[in-house]
């Protein structure tokens, strides 16, 4: 077990240090003269040649990514373009909203696709199983940025139960009521990816030798379930959940802005937006490092889980 686990963090490590090279020269090819781009294009040729020197732009490109990747591991993520703001601090006042929302939709997601899988694998090609298969397909091409426009128009601006924009910090009680349209709309998207790999596995399950065992033995349905069809079930669902976290992280960016979050999603569209290099370089490396750690941590629960993983 440690020896995978150390080979999984050694791995894990890579990946990162690849995300931080492709990254910053990714950038680099952006065309335009960040010196413009920070000064106006009035700058004299003075203050640009300058700033140039003392951004380190005149080195060559393998000393400026030294010089990068230090900075990073040391938590130095540079200063922004336009507001002059610690990138770091821009990172870290944005983070806790689109951890928050990952978080909230995930748990959702995961809940309703554990019930509605335990429901339709229970009672195959019946009436409620075809109509939940029906809704899976149609939650498969449904884009994020309608479902959350249709929640807006028909639950949050008819009720006035919550918010159509914005988390709000004023209670614990705001925030969680600021919160659920987003999480609901982000679960809607995540929920179908789900629920059809656990339905699938949890009838494979059920129509196993083990299973049809157990039942001549005279186990309960609830036992048989709980015991020996949700472990065996759930072990493939789980990297295919961090596999899809690792999409959704991205596809926040889309979520944070039809709901006006003050997230990283928001924050990268706004960088965007006024060509910000060190916010945008900040932002993907954050999104990178994220799926990274999510893949390596859905990884390392498949072994705990399932012992053939460790072997193979």
């Amino acid at each position: 077990m440690l020896r995978y686990f150390a080979s999984r963090l050694v791995q894990a490590v890579v990946a990162v240090f690849a995300v931080v090279l492709v990254t910053f020269g990714l950038f680099k090819l952006v065309p335009g003269d960040p010196t413009i781009n920070i000064l106006g294009s009035r700058a004299t040729p003075e203050a640009r040649a300058a700033l140039s020197e003392r951004l380190g732009l005149n080195d060559d490109i393998f000393t400026q990514f030294f010089r990068y990747s230090t900075r990073v591991l040391t938590g130095d993520w540079g200063v922004s373009n336009k507001s002059g703001q610690d990138v770091g601090e821009i990172l870290m006042s944005r983070a806790g909203s689109t951890a928050a929302l990952v978080v909230s939709g995930a748990v959702l997601a995961v809940v309703a696709a554990l019930v509605l899988a335990i429901v339709t694998a229970t009672r195959q090609n019946g009436r409620l199983d075809h109509s939940v298969r029906i809704l899976t397909l149609v939650g498969l091409f449904l884009p994020t940025f309608w479902i959350g426009y249709v929640l807006i128009r028909t639950v949050a601006i008819p009720t006035g139960w919550f918010p159509v924009s914005g988390l709000s910090t004023a209670s614990p009680g705001e925030f969680i009521r600021s919160l659920v349209l987003p999480s609901v709309t982000l679960a809607i998207g995540l929920t179908p990816v789900l629920l059809r790999s656990l339905r699938s596995s949890m009838i494979a399950t059920l129509n196993s030798e083990h299973v049809a065992a157990a039942r001549t033995l005279g186990l309960s349905p609830a036992r048989i379930m709980r015991r020996h069809v949700f472990r065996n079930s759930v072990t493939p669902t789980i990297n295919l959940l961090a596999t899809a976290l690792g999409f959704l992280l991205f596809g926040v960016v889309v979520l944070e802005t039809t709901f006006d979050i003050p997230g990283l999603g928001s924050a990268l569209v706004s960088a965007a937006a006024q060509r910000d290099i060190p916010v945008l370089q900040g932002v993907t490396v954050v999104f990178a490092i994220a799926v990274v750690v999510v893949n390596l941590l859905g990884d390392l629960a498949t072994a705990l889980l399932d012992p053939r993983v460790k072997l193979s």
